[in-house]
């Protein structure tokens, strides 16, 4: 029971930085003008874990979010036609948050390469991890049956998670 309980901290923790991070980097003042040119060493930086899974997030908020709206609504406006002028707000915020939500993830993804520093950390390890899957599944492919290949090919999108 202590053991899941510390996993479920960890796991806990491990989203609370990464929440952080996102709203540290959404709440930085853009202070750069046309004329200035990025700092040496960050311009076009991807920042470990951060910037890839701001790139999820901006593929799933033009993609996910309207299709889990829609999804949702089709769901609750069967059941509940008393509902139907609340149902009707919500649409209407799923689909404002799903044309502007893009633009805030796409300026976060801009300043994410202020955490580049993290890479020479995370990059090692997350390497490491792709690699060790890959021979995962290329090694025992035979043993996991016919998803060797799906256990080699998941350490390629471990490494899509490495800085740049």
């Amino acid at each position: 029971m202590s053991v899941n309980l510390r996993k479920g901290k960890v796991r806990a923790g491990a989203v609370s930085v990464a929440i952080a991070c996102v709203a540290a980097i959404t709440m930085m003042p853009n202070t750069a003008s046309a004329d200035q040119a990025p700092s040496a060493g960050t311009s076009n930086q991807a920042a470990a874990l951060i910037t890839p899974l701001l790139n999820i997030l901006e593929f799933g908020d033009s993609v996910g979010l309207p299709e889990a709206c829609n999804t949702g609504l089709g769901a609750a406006g069967s059941s509940a036609a008393s509902l139907e002028s609340v149902l009707n707000v919500i649409a209407q915020q799923c689909a404002k948050l799903a044309s502007e939500g893009g633009a805030q993830i796409e300026a976060a993804i801009a300043k994410s390469s202020a955490f580049a520093a993290i890479n020479p950390l995370f990059d090692p390890m997350i390497a490491a991890l792709a690699s060790a899957i890959q021979t995962s599944g290329s090694n025992y492919g035979p043993t996991l049956g016919p998803f060797g290949p799906t256990v080699a090919g998941l350490g390629g999108m471990v490494s899509f998670f490495e800085g740049s």
